[in-house]
């Protein structure tokens, strides 16, 4: 069951990329770990390439041959692309949830989007 993860790089993907980990490990499948941009204006490599760095530092002592990918555009929709893409057969999502429901209900949520 190859396993895709999907992170913004707050600090509550910490619990979706360890059980992306332990997953993929058990299932003795490839794990990818994925951040999207919305725009390629937004990709500068320090930022990008640090929440990559700290997303694989967290889940490495679990699973070593973690891959990574970046994206550029609506993040529910490029998840989506991914995941047919990469032909994964789970899809996590980590979803910030200190959104207040105004917030959530205007700009939508990126994890009910996906499993939409």
């Amino acid at each position: 069951m190859p396993v895709l993860v999907a992170i913004g790089g707050s600090s509550h993907t910490e619990v979706a990329l360890r059980l992306g980990a332990q997953l993929a490990r058990q299932g003795r499948q490839a794990l990818t770990i994925l951040t999207v941009i919305k725009h390629e204006a937004d990709r500068h490599p320090a930022p990008v390439d640090a929440i990559l760095a700290q997303a694989c530092e967290i889940v490495q002592p679990q699973f070593p041959d973690v891959r990574t990918r970046v994206r550029i555009g609506h993040p529910a929709t490029e998840i989506v692309r991914e995941a047919k893409e990469g032909n994964y057969d789970l899809v996590i999502v980590g979803e910030q949830p200190n959104r207040n429901q105004l917030t959530r209900f205007l700009a939508g949520s990126t994890a009910i989007r996906v499993v939409e």
